[in-house]
């Protein structure tokens, strides 16, 4: 079995981060429409949610995943 190199795995590291920021700012955003939080609340939890989907995609990129694994929900909130 072959091993990742150290930077490969970092960037496959980096891309999970992402990935989980997503379905955290995600989660917490249908929560806050849920619980009827004030619109600014859930105008920053889209930009954040945005801002790790763009993120994860570029990490993808750099891992070489290509856009058929990707998430979805992901390539959706990314644009």
């Amino acid at each position: 079995m072959r091993k990742l190199s150290k930077d490969k795995s970092i960037q496959v590291s980096e891309y999970a981060n992402y990935v989980q920021r997503h379905a955290h700012y995600e989660q917490a955003l249908m929560q806050a429409i849920i619980n009827k939080a004030p619109e600014e609340t859930r105008k920053r939890l889209i930009i954040s949610a945005t801002w790790a989907a763009k993120e994860a995609v570029i990490a993808a990129g750099q891992i070489g995943l290509a856009r058929d694994y990707i998430q979805g929900d992901i390539l959706e909130r990314a644009g």
